[in-house]
């Protein structure tokens, strides 16, 4: 026990500790094992309480020539929206950032603001924009001139979201880049194009590995897109189909389900292994102790042909779904454009004639702001007990932390659903069917969106901080006060913001949580946009109201942490 004990104070410290720090530690872990990582092991018992063998379950998916197809729709969509996006969010990165490009700072955010906006809301704008049969472009250039309604469709939807994963991450990363390689390039001749392949991509090659795989996770993980999509469209990816089947109700489709979930916990456990060895011993130092600010590239006259490709994507994936939302929202008749047909009957009917929608609401906001609180709290008082005990084994609570926010979404909702439908942890009451379970969920969900900003900021003060209040005899709770919170208070804003947002509209895990009385707003838009709105624009109103939510809040955080947290 003796040598137990010294082995894990070796490792996850520099110095001598005692026993109340080592308790605390394990309680911490065993917190994360216990709502984080025991739901998503415990699945693959779930067969074998129905007798069957869950491996050789899993091989029977391969029988299905239907499940095949599904197989082959999601692989080519994670491909080719990880492609599409690394082609348009490098290049724009780039241009940003390194360049002379007018009005790079406007350009960024501008396409820094999908990364708030739910993908699903995308779909919604495209159908309204190039529906086969009634779309806006469709009645300009004639009928079935561009169908959304297909695989390549989907993936076009998907990337003009995702991409801004990768967007947000090569821009970070080139501005804090130290440009003397760059500089010595340049100085040597070398043209900008010549200069970007040969300095600035292997540069940030493991940045680059890290969101493109983020981006496979995101596109692996979605839902809503493909059943808007792929409905109509004929077509099924491998979260489409756990949907139908869980909501078969037979012990065939539950397994079927529940099999297909382990078959994408093994790719996500697969790609966090690709991550670890793509970037292990294979990145640079792109930060040095000199300034990091860039001597941008002149590219002369060719700087406003490239504001204008930068304005045209701005357009592609800002302005012409946001702008059709509205629109759509606005419209009487869907696909008509005339201002005779724009009013704001939509609005007035969805707001006063839907009966669900006041306890979507409530519950939406319940849920993202228990959900938001939780995961800010225990993440502040995680970081702050790793500052005081200064681990060197931090990387293994970050791993149980970012581990199941790259786990599907549809994974979390079937664990949880087979782990806590008939008991909780062994008490005798289910939290099936209420909103704990999407409390739950959403935790395990967006742990470590609030986890991020809360640690970086925290382990960015400096230690000499704390000391002289210690030495001048405050005590810990007047630190805390004094010190801690007003610190960190714009990280511990914007964790509230991060977790806040994506848990008020989800719609992956929500959709299959859901039952009676139990609505949220992202299982309301999905409703109105596929069965129950007999005028349409329903979805589209919702979808704009939570839209300028999410933009308010964006501008109320950028205004209140001086531009250092929002899109």
């Amino acid at each position: 026990m003796k040598l137990m004990y010294r082995r894990i104070q070796r490792y996850f410290w520099t110095e001598n500790t005692n026993p109340t720090k080592i308790l605390t530690l394990l309680g911490f872990v065993f917190f994360l094992f216990l709502f984080l990582i025991y739901p998503l092991v415990k699945i693959y018992w779930v067969p074998i309480q129905f007798g069957k063998h869950p491996l050789a379950l899993l091989m029977s998916l391969f029988e299905n020539a239907g499940l095949i197809k599904s197989f082959r729709n999601t692989f080519l969509v994670l491909i080719g929206t990880v492609l599409i996006s690394n082609l348009v969010a490098i290049p724009s990165a780039w241009l940003i950032t390194r360049t002379n490009t007018p009005f790079a700072k406007t350009l960024k955010t501008l396409l820094s603001l999908p990364y708030a906006i739910p993908p699903f809301f995308g779909a919604i704008a495209w159908i309204f924009l190039a529906n086969p049969s009634n779309g806006v472009f469709n009645q300009i250039l004639g009928e079935n001139t561009i169908n959304i309604y297909n695989i390549y469709g989907l993936i076009f939807i998907e990337s003009s979201f995702l991409f801004t994963f990768i967007f947000i991450s090569t821009c970070a990363a080139l501005e804090q880049m130290d440009s003397s390689l760059e500089e010595a390039a340049q100085i040597s001749g070398a043209r900008p194009r010549r200069l970007f392949f040969a300095i600035t991509l292997p540069l940030i090659r493991s940045t680059l590995t890290n969101s493109s795989l983020l981006v496979a996770l995101a596109s692996l993980a979605s839902f809503g897109v493909p059943a808007m999509i792929g409905g109509p469209g004929g077509f099924k990816l491998l979260t489409t189909e756990i949907y139908q089947l869980q909501k078969m109700g037979t012990e065939s489709g539950l397994l079927k389900s529940i099999s297909l979930s382990e078959f994408l916990l093994l790719i996500t456990f697969f790609v966090i292994l690709l991550t670890q060895f793509f970037t292990k011993n294979r990145s640079f130092q792109t930060v040095s102790g000199k300034t990091s600010r860039s001597n941008l590239i002149d590219l002369k006259s060719h700087r406003w042909t490239a504001f204008g490709l930068l304005v045209l994507l701005v357009t592609v994936v800002l302005i012409l779904p946001m702008g059709s939302l509205f629109v759509s929202a606005l419209s009487k008749q869907q696909g008509t454009l005339s201002y005779a047909n724009l009013s704001f009957d939509n609005f007035i009917r969805v707001l006063n004639e839907t009966g669900e929608l006041g306890r979507a609401f409530k519950n939406s906001m319940i849920i993202a702001t228990t959900v938001a609180v939780l995961c800010t709290t225990f993440s502040f008082f995680l970081s702050l007990f790793m500052f005081y005990t200064r681990k060197k084994g931090l990387p293994l609570l970050n791993f149980l932390i970012a581990l199941p926010n790259s786990v599907p979404g549809t994974v979390i909702a079937i664990s949880l659903i087979y782990c806590f439908s008939r008991d909780f942890y062994g008490l005798n009451f289910s939290i099936y069917n209420t909103l704990s379970i999407f409390i739950l969920a959403f935790s395990i969900k967006y742990l470590n969106q609030a986890f991020k900003p809360v640690f970086d900021q925290l382990f960015r003060i400096h230690s000499s901080l704390i000391e002289s209040a210690e030495t001048s005899g405050a005590p810990l709770f007047a630190t805390f006060v004094k010190i801690w919170i007003p610190l960190i208070r714009p990280a511990l804003l914007a964790s509230l913001f991060f977790v806040f947002i994506p848990s008020f509209s989800e719609l992956t895990i929500s959709i299959l949580l859901t039952g009676p009385g139990m609505e949220t707003i992202g299982t309301m838009i999905y409703q109105l946009q596929e069965y129950s709105d007999n005028y349409g624009g329903g979805s589209a109103v919702l979808a704009c109201l939570i839209f300028l939510f999410i933009m308010i809040n964006n501008f109320l955080l950028k205004k209140y942490s001086k531009g250092k947290y929002g899109l």
